[in-house]
């Protein structure tokens, strides 16, 4: 068994809601791992699964594709842009993690799900993402992991 202790306050992760009281044990998301080319990714923060989509911590897995993630905070904007320059071919991705607007080399592209926010990490989408920088993702339900494949 796993209790814990404290309150949701933004209802975003896993299966939260805002009460703090339950009347019997509520569902917790299991751990999700994530590898890249068959090695694991060490991450400081875990996965989080919204409305069925895998969403990681800015910095922790696309850097580890090959790309520059950069984050910035003016005027209420919050923006982030990630960065890959493969041969010839660059491609950068542009997300405002306060309202979830985003473009892939300047054309604009409506997510399934907006990024969001805990506790000062964003989070965005890991599979969109990862396969814009040129990897194939793989959910591997029998080991609760994600497989990426960057070439």
């Amino acid at each position: 068994s796993l209790w814990g202790w404290g309150v949701n306050k933004n209802a975003d992760q896993g299966t939260g809601d805002y009460e703090f009281m339950h009347p019997k044990p509520v569902a917790m998301q299991k751990p999700i791992s994530v590898s890249l080319n068959g090695e694991a990714v060490a991450m400081n923060n875990g996965v989080i699964t919204k409305d069925g989509q895998n969403f990681v911590p800015l910095r922790s897995v696309f850097e580890k594709l090959g790309a520059v993630v950069a984050y910035k905070e003016t005027s209420g904007q919050k923006m982030v842009t990630i960065t890959r320059q493969n041969g010839d071919q660059k491609t950068v991705i542009q997300v405002n993690a306060k309202t979830g607007a985003t473009s892939v080399n300047g054309a604009e592209v409506k997510l399934a799900n907006n990024p969001f926010n805990v506790s000062g990490t964003v989070y965005l989408p890991l599979r969109f993402i990862s396969e814009k920088l040129g990897a194939t993702v793989e959910w591997l339900p029998a080991e609760e992991r994600i497989a990426i494949t960057m070439k």
